[in-house]
């Protein structure tokens, strides 16, 4: 089960425990679709076999990178997008 809460991040549960994801510092242009856009890729991430926290992190970063662009499609960042601002919050 996960709940997005905007500016105060994703939290995960799961069997194992709670993970919080921190929300990334990005400036928010518009946030339709953000939700679809952090579910496609928490599916993504849960087929990968990724471990859980890497999961909401990559759903969360996919998500923030889209709220940075105006749209739908062609707001969708791409995966190298998405692992750079992962790495960068590292």
């Amino acid at each position: 089960v996960t709940i997005t809460d905007g500016d105060n991040g994703a939290t995960l549960f799961t069997a194992d425990g709670i993970i919080h994801q921190p929300a990334f510092d990005i400036t928010a242009v518009d946030t339709t679709g953000a939700g679809d856009v952090f579910s496609g890729a928490l599916a993504h991430a849960v087929l990968s076999d990724w471990p859980a926290d890497r999961v909401l992190k990559f759903a969360s970063a996919t998500a923030a990178l889209k709220c940075t662009k105006l749209g739908n499609r062609e707001a969708l960042p791409t995966l190298d997008d998405v692992l750079g601002l992962m790495a960068s919050a590292d």
